[in-house]
C-alpha cells in the first residue's frame, strides 16, 4: 500500500498545474470551467485525479507484468470524461499485441 504522505506529494503538481490552468482558462474565456486557483471545480478534481492517476499508470507497472505491460494496459476506470463521467473502456487485448492491427480486425 502507498504511502498517504506519499501520495498527497505526488497529488500536489498536478494539483497546482490544474490550479493555473483553471486560472488562465478562465481569464482567457475558455469554455470549460475548471474552477479557479482558490477552488477547483468537479471537473478541475476530476482532471487532477485523472494526471495522477497517469503517472501512476506510467511509473507503478508491477516488475512481474513489464515485459508486456504498457501505460495503456492499467485499469482504465480512474480515467472518465470530465464532461460525462463516462469512463474509458479497455483495450480489446494487451497493446503491444494490437499495435498495427486495424479496428476491423478487432472487432
Amino acid at each position: 500500500a502507498d504511502d498517504e504522505r506519499a501520495m498527497i506529494l505526488n497529488q500536489m503538481p498536478a494539483d497546482f498545474m490544474v490550479r493555473r490552468l483553471a486560472r488562465d482558462m478562465k481569464e482567457y474565456n475558455y469554455p470549460v470551467d475548471f474552477g479557479d486557483w482558490k477552488k477547483l471545480s468537479k471537473k478541475g478534481e476530476t482532471f487532477v485525479k485523472m494526471l495522477v492517476a497517469s503517472g501512476n499508470a506510467r511509473s507503478k507497472i508491477p516488475k512481474d507484468e513489464s515485459g508486456w505491460m504498457t501505460f495503456r494496459d492499467v485499469d482504465p476506470s480512474r480515467f472518465v470524461s470530465i464532461h460525462t463521467g463516462t469512463p474509458a473502456c479497455a483495450l480489446p487485448g494487451h497493446f503491444m499485441d494490437i499495435k498495427g492491427k486495424t479496428i476491423a480486425t478487432l472487432e
